[in-house]
């Protein structure tokens, strides 16, 4: 019997070998479910986890081991009457079917926004987990941990309009958050594009140079920075901070924090890649998310929710079906120009360390050319 293309490692393969690889590995993922090209009729949250766990969607351990958390979580919540969270469908679906039905995409010529299981995982995780008694969200914090090109932009601007206007909070307050002014304009603005392109979201909100306005109710969404010298008071409800690699301190992370005392169910999420800073908060929060996802039974952090998306190891970069691992989008990319421009850059040490960081998602020493270990991080 002839050898099946995808039994090849397309980094062996020639231009039109890695065209027929990448056609052949897409068709494949879309037939399992794993690539979605119209909107899930159901919530996709615990199939996902499911998935996972078993190996049947390739995961790297700290993924792996969050969808494993839900899955245990979901027992508890089953079998221990002490359990105080339960995981509701409805509200973990209710922001996604937001996103899909009612925002469009910033960039591209996609007409509508298609969440892809690994989002639904995410999305249903932080707003489905609720307190069975209040049915207050349970998370309060979330870091998302994925390489770059992954949709961040367009989760965010989505997150972003839903809870200021549909969350059910009076003067919701949103922040975009950067550690420059300039990164935290673009998101604004990505949020901004994605309302003016609804004709829905055009009727409902009122977008102005400093702020989105949701007059419903009185909510409001800006951007603010770590460049900015007075940030007190800003009493927020939910805040996404984008690229904490960047970060060299929590000055700006602790006000957010400390600012949401007042609010019932607040949400800050931090979405970001690996960078280059190695004594900053991202590697602080990187090692928190590894010492919760393996000691489940000591309910570390149990308010945090964790998808940490990387290569397991660095061996790994040769074969192109792990890096999903740390793409979880990998499925809407241009495949193809990813592995032939990893052939190339692979050879430059400076564009390696670059490719490590960003696409793959391990912290690497840009100076000294080198993979970080966990080990190594602890040690920084």
């Amino acid at each position: 019997m002839p050898e099946s293309i995808l039994e090849k490692n397309p980094m062996d393969l020639d231009y039109q070998g890695v065209v027929e690889w990448v056609n052949k590995y897409k068709e494949r993922e879309r037939s399992l479910g794993h690539i979605l090209d119209k909107p899930a009729p159901v919530l996709l949250t615990t199939f996902y986890a499911q998935m996972v766990a078993e190996g049947s969607i390739v995961g790297n351990e700290w993924v792996r081991r969050a969808c494993e958390r839900h899955l245990k979580d979901l027992k508890r919540s089953e079998e221990d009457p002490d359990y105080p969270w339960v995981f509701d469908e409805e509200k973990a679906w209710r922001p996604i079917r937001f996103i899909e039905k009612k925002c469009h995409p910033t960039k591209g010529n996609f007409k509508h926004l298609v969440m892809q299981p690994w989002q639904h995982f995410i999305v249903g995780s932080m707003f489905g987990w609720v307190n069975k008694d209040t049915g207050m969200r349970r998370f309060r914090e979330s870091l998302i941990f994925v390489g770059i090109k992954n949709g961040k932009t367009e989760l965010e601007s989505g997150l972003a309009d839903y809870m200021a206007g549909f969350d059910g909070e009076n003067g919701p307050n949103v922040y975009f958050l950067a550690n420059s002014q300039q990164q935290s304009r673009l998101l604004f603005e990505a949020s901004r594009s994605m309302i003016r392109k609804s004709p829905w979201l055009s009727e409902r909100f009122v977008p102005n140079r400093s702020e989105i306005r949701f007059p419903a109710t009185d909510g409001k969404i800006m951007a603010m920075s770590a460049e900015k010298s007075n940030k007190d008071g800003e009493n927020v409800h939910f805040a996404v901070f984008d690229e904490i690699h960047e970060y060299q301190d929590y000055s700006l992370i602790n006000v957010m924090k400390n600012s949401c005392v007042t609010r019932t169910q607040p949400l800050i999420v931090y979405i970001t890649t690996a960078g280059f800073v190695l004594d900053g908060p991202l590697t602080d929060m990187v090692e928190q998310a590894q010492d919760t996802l393996k000691n489940y039974g000591d309910d570390i952090n149990s308010r945090t929710f964790y998808y940490i998306a990387s290569l397991d190891n660095e061996k790994e970069t040769e074969e192109p079906t792990k890096w999903v691992k740390a793409n979880p989008n990998i499925g809407l990319m241009q495949m193809v120009d990813m592995i032939t421009d990893f052939k190339s850059a692979k050879r430059v040490p400076r564009e390696y360390a670059d490719w490590l960081t960003k696409r793959f998602n391990i912290f690497a020493d840009a100076d000294k050319m080198s993979f970080i270990t966990p080990e190594i991080l602890k040690k920084n």
